[in-house]
């Protein structure tokens, strides 16, 4: 580690002082961190439960000092809400972290209808958690007159939509605790089809396989014949299976090779599955009983819920599991707790433990991260540990992952102590442990930012830390500005651009001065931004307090593809609209996790 002289240690006790002083009264971030798990070695997917941190413990009751005095009322007025029924019931009140049951009040049925499938599965963890609270809120339906409700006319229920969505992020205990909700569910074919792969997908093939052979009487369908096969061929019946697989043959169903595959390895033929594009959970259930290898193109496209279940099953090969486990983690699907617990079981040769950095260079993916970790977790020598997360870190940054290594070293990162001989790791620590939601501990590193990251940290820290508003003043600006512009050819300007735009959105006064060194080279126009209907309508849902319809269309707006939207043009628009319907910890929230993936 290099050595600082006096005079450049008292310039970083300076400069963090002046990044000091801009953390102060403001609103906490808001933690968005995903579940953590126990931390226990993942076993069968029963074990990885929900996320839990969306119910807060009770608040304490206090035992001692005077009693709190309560102004007296003369009157309450109720104002009863619609009875809740079955389509938009959820298990999270909003005690208990979820939203109001008004969420959905003045918004019709049909938008909704047409909007929640289109709520992204993303990596995205304040998206993530805005979609389980949307999705798990206990609401009254629509108020007569807002539009039909969503079930009219063979369209799916609220309930389905909301079910769908959580299955496809990997969410597969809440998908179930709201399939759980409706009454006389076994009436309905895609409800039942979608309990059956909920249980498959939980591990549960007993479960499965009874409430295939209730149902298969009832609907008719070749999904529900492959079923019943799927189940035959799990139950050791092999010749009904193979009775079964030549009956849809000869009624030319829609071919599925990898399933007729799957069967036929079951009951004892050779065979090798050499692609599997879209596993479902039936492939799910049939591959884990057949002991075979996952194919490479479906361990890349898999849904989080199907890698969820591979991570966890104990059938899989060990470096196909870490693969999953981490994909899935990214997703929220499984908790970074038993991600962590996985890396910490995968074995490496003597060579590779004693040079990590470059063996995991060489390696990449999975198991070059959990080498990394494992290597950072084992060395004792502060300042070593820390040489081994900033090269982590800044492998991160270049691939977009961030956050994500971020909250996989989380635990690491707060063992160490912010000490003169680790200023060198001062700026990474700032950055990791606010995308962690760790504000007060990020606080203690920011003495010992030298003068070259401080500019360049400075919108983060303000941000996350938040500070006075005099706090701010226009050579901090320049100063950002012109380290972000000057860096990484024309990333440079991008950032400073998305810089100045998050600083405006949370109300510090950026104006013409500060945008002037980028207006010569930004562009004026962007086509980048979602369609009409969300566009126009996230401003005027915000507007209204409509809760539901204003986090449903901030979704669309921020998510892209499987990533939060570092353009600020989309960025913003969802912001703003939180922090006007009054969800400001999540408005700052996404603004940390915006600037962090855009690199600042």
């Amino acid at each position: 580690m290099p050595v600082f002289q006096n005079d450049r240690i008292g310039a970083r006790h300076l400069l963090g002082a002046a990044l000091l002083a801009l953390v102060g009264a403001v609103p906490a971030l808001a933690q968005v961190t995903l579940a953590q798990g126990s931390g226990t070695p993942l076993a069968p997917p029963t074990r990885l439960a929900p996320p839990q941190r969306l119910v807060p413990p009770p608040p304490a009751k206090a035992t001692t000092g005077a009693p709190a005095v309560v102004p007296a009322v003369k009157s309450i007025e109720i104002d009863p809400l619609s009875p809740i029924d079955a389509d938009w019931a959820g298990p999270l009140s909003a005690d208990q972290g979820g939203f109001t049951q008004e969420l959905w009040q003045g918004t019709p049925a049909p938008f909704i209808a047409a909007l929640m499938p289109r709520i992204p599965v993303t990596k995205s963890p304040i998206l993530q958690d805005l979609t389980r609270r949307l999705l798990l809120s206990n609401a009254a339906p629509p108020q007569a007159g807002q539009g039909q409700g969503a079930a009219t006319g063979g369209e799916p229920g609220a309930a389905a939509l909301r079910i769908e969505r959580l299955a496809a992020s990997g969410q597969v205990d809440a998908a179930q605790s709201i399939l759980n909700l409706l009454p006389n569910r076994g009436s309905v074919d895609a409800l039942e089809r979608r309990d059956v792969e909920l249980a498959f997908l939980a591990g549960d093939q007993k479960t499965a396989c009874d409430r295939v052979g209730e149902d298969v009487r009832r609907f008719k369908d070749v999904w529900w014949d492959r079923a019943l096969i799927a189940c035959q061929a799990l139950g050791g019946d092999h010749a009904k299976a193979t009775l079964g697989l030549d009956l849809l043959r000869e009624q030319k169903a829609a071919k599925d090779e990898a399933f007729d595959t799957l069967v036929e390895v079951l009951g004892g033929r050779r065979g090798k599955l050499e692609r599997l594009p879209d596993p479902s959970p039936l492939h799910l259930a049939l591959l884990q009983s057949s002991k075979l290898a996952m194919p490479s193109d479906a361990l890349a496209t898999a849904s989080p819920a199907v890698l969820r279940a591979w991570a966890a099953s104990e059938s899989a090969p060990m470096a196909q599991r870490l693969v999953a486990a981490e994909r899935a983690a990214a997703f929220g699907a499984v908790p970074v707790a038993d991600l962590r617990a996985l890396y910490e079981k995968t074995e490496f040769t003597a060579e590779e433990q004693s040079g990590p950095v470059a063996a995991a260079a060489k390696m990449k993916g999975a198991r070059g991260h959990a080498l990394l970790y494992a290597a950072a977790r084992g060395q004792k020598l502060p300042a070593a540990r820390a040489e081994l997360m900033r090269t982590m870190l800044g492998t991160a940054r270049k691939d977009g992952d961030f956050i994500f290594v971020a909250r996989l070293i989380e635990p690491l990162v707060l063992e160490l102590r912010p000490t003169k001989d680790l200023a060198s790791f001062a700026g990474d620590a700032v950055r990791a442990l606010v995308a962690t939601g760790h504000r007060e501990e990020a606080k203690q590193w920011l003495p010992l930012v030298d003068e070259e990251t401080a500019p360049t940290l400075y919108p983060v820290a303000r941000l996350a830390l938040g500070g006075d508003k005099p706090a701010w003043d226009a050579r901090r600006a320049a100063a950002a500005v012109d380290a972000l512009a000057k860096a990484d050819g024309d990333a440079g300007p991008r950032r400073a651009a998305l810089a100045l735009a998050l600083l405006g959105a949370f109300d510090d006064p950026v104006g013409p001065a500060e945008w002037a060194p980028l207006a010569a080279t930004q562009p004026l126009f962007s086509l980048d931004v979602p369609g009409g209907p969300v566009w126009f309508e996230l401003p005027r849902a915000a507007a209204a307090h409509r809760l539901g319809e204003t986090v449903l269309l901030a979704l669309v707006t921020a998510g892209e593809g499987d990533h939060l939207s570092t353009q600020p043009v989309r960025a913003i628009r969802a912001i703003e609209a939180l922090r006007v319907a009054g969800l400001e910890n999540d408005a700052r929230a996404m603004a940390v996790e915006a600037a962090l993936a855009g690199g600042l």
